[in-house]
C-alpha cells in the first residue's frame, strides 16, 4: 500500500464539514485574493464584528500576526488586503464570539496506524502546545468518547459524530483548538484538518483539491531556491514567523545552527522572523541577491523594533570582504525604510580578508544609522545573540 498523501484542508472547508454533521449553520466566507473577493464579501452581508484571518495552513497564527479579532464589517476588506499584501492568497472572515478565555477546549481526534486516537484538554487556545501534559490521549472507543465528552460537557454523541464526519472525510487528523461548549453543543472557533489527497475522488463532492492548502514557496524562497540553482554555492532560506523581530544572515551550515540554536536556549525562538544560510565562497551579486529576499520577509514583518543579524564562523575561502560587500549594497539599497523603523545590524565574522570586510561592514553601517555591533571571531556566538538581543528590550528567559 502507498503512503497517503496527507494535506491540509482549509479550515473553511473543515467547518461547512462540521456544521453539516452537526446540523449547524455556518457563516463564515472565504476571501481569495485570486478572485474578486471584494465583491464576494460584500454579497456575504454577514453581520459582525468579525475574526478575519489567513486560511493557509498555517500553525500558530494568533502569535504570528496572522488573525485579527473584533473586526468592524466595514473594515474587513482593509484587514484581509493587509494580509494579501504579505503575500498571502487565502483569508477567512467568520463571525466573533464573544468568550471568557477560561471557556476555551482544546479536542482533536488523530488516525493511528491500526486505529485513531482522542486527545481532549479543558484548558484549550494557542498556549496549548505548551502544556501537552494537560493533554489526555486514548483509543477512540466509545468508552474513551464518552470520558471526553463528560469532561468537555459535550452532549452524549457528539463524539459519534465527530468521527463519522473524521472517517466519512478521509481525514488523518480533525483538531478543534479553541472550542466553545454551548448547552452542550460544540463551537469551533478555529479548525485544523488533515486529508488524504489521493481520496478526493472518493468523498462525493464535499472537498475538492481547490480545498486543500499545500505549503507553497514564499516569494523569497522561489528566489533563494532559483539562485542556488544557477550558482555552484549554497543557499537556503526559511521563513518562520512573519512577524519575527529577529532575522539572521547567516553564513555556514554549522555556524548557522549555533547561532539559530542559542536564539532558542536564550527564550526568543519565538521572535525569529526566518532561518537559512550561505556558504561556497558565493559572488558579491549573488550575495546581494540574497539579501534582498531577507530584507524582504523583514520588510514585511509589523513586529517593532528588528534587529539583522549578520553571523558566522571562521571562513576557510569564502572571502568576507566580497560577501559583506554584496551584503553592504543590498543594505544600502533598504537604508531608508531601516533607518526609519530603528533596525539595527549586528555583525560577527572571520575568514580571509575579514579585517578589510569588517572595516567595510562598519563604516557603512555608521555611516547608514543602522550600526549596532561589527566585531571578529574574538566576539564568541553566544555573546554575539545575547548583545544583538538587547535592542528588542525583551529579557532572556532564565
Amino acid at each position: 500500500m502507498g503512503r497517503m498523501a496527507r494535506e491540509r484542508l482549509s479550515e473553511y472547508r473543515t467547518k461547512q464539514l462540521l456544521a453539516a454533521t452537526l446540523e449547524q449553520n455556518y457563516a463564515g466566507c472565504e476571501l481569495d485574493a485570486e478572485r474578486d473577493w471584494q465583491a464576494d464579501w460584500a454579497a456575504a452581508k454577514l453581520a459582525g464584528p468579525f475574526v478575519v484571518k489567513v486560511d493557509q495552513g498555517i500553525k500558530r497564527r494568533f502569535k504570528h500576526g496572522l488573525v485579527a479579532l473584533e473586526v468592524a464589517a466595514s473594515e474587513v476588506p482593509a484587514t484581509a488586503g493587509g494580509f494579501f499584501a504579505r503575500g498571502f492568497r487565502y483569508c477567512l472572515a467568520e463571525p466573533y464570539t464573544a468568550h471568557a478565555p477560561g471557556a476555551e477546549r482544546y479536542l482533536a481526534i488523530r488516525r493511528l496506524r491500526a486505529a485513531a486516537a482522542v486527545l481532549f484538554a479543558t484548558g484549550g487556545g494557542v498556549e496549548v502546545d505548551e502544556h501537552s501534559e494537560t493533554l489526555a490521549q486514548a483509543e477512540l472507543s466509545p468508552a474513551s468518547a464518552r470520558t471526553a465528552e463528560d469532561a468537555l460537557g459535550l452532549a452524549a454523541g457528539t463524539f459519534e459524530r465527530l468521527h463519522a464526519v473524521f472517517n466519512d472525510n478521509h481525514m488523518t487528523l480533525l483538531e478543534l483548538n479553541p472550542l466553545l461548549v454551548q448547552n452542550g453543543r460544540l463551537l469551533a472557533l478555529d479548525a485544523a484538518a488533515v486529508v488524504d489527497a489521493a481520496a478526493a475522488h472518493l468523498v462525493d463532492g464535499r472537498w475538492t483539491a481547490a480545498d486543500l492548502r499545500r505549503a507553497t514557496l514564499s516569494r523569497e524562497e522561489a528566489a533563494v531556491e532559483q539562485l542556488g540553482a544557477h550558482s555552484p554555492a549554497s543557499f537556503s532560506l526559511k521563513p518562520l514567523n512573519p512577524a519575527g523581530q529577529i532575522f539572521v544572515l547567516l553564513s555556514g551550515g554549522g555556524a548557522s545552527l549555533v547561532v539559530t540554536d542559542e536564539f532558542c536556549h536564550q527564550g526568543f525562538g519565538p521572535q525569529l522572523g526566518n532561518y537559512g544560510e550561505y556558504s561556497g565562497d558565493p559572488s558579491e551579486t549573488e550575495v546581494m541577491d540574497y539579501v534582498r529576499q531577507v530584507l524582504s520577509l523583514l520588510k514585511k514583518s509589523p513586529a517593532r523594533p528588528q534587529i539583522l543579524v549578520i553571523g558566522g564562523g571562521v571562513a576557510n575561502f569564502t572571502d568576507v570582504r566580497t560577501t559583506f560587500n554584496g551584503i553592504i549594497r543590498a543594505l544600502d539599497e533598504a537604508q531608508g525604510w531601516l533607518r526609519e523603523h530603528d533596525v539595527k545590524v549586528f555583525v560577527r565574522r572571520g575568514g580571509p580578508h575579514a579585517a578589510e570586510g569588517l572595516m567595510l561592514m562598519r563604516n557603512f553601517l555608521e555611516s547608514a544609522g543602522l550600526l549596532g555591533l561589527v566585531a571578529g571571531p574574538e566576539l564568541g556566538l553566544p555573546e554575539l545573540v545575547t548583545t544583538a538581543t538587547t535592542h528588542l528590550g525583551i529579557p532572556a528567559r532564565s
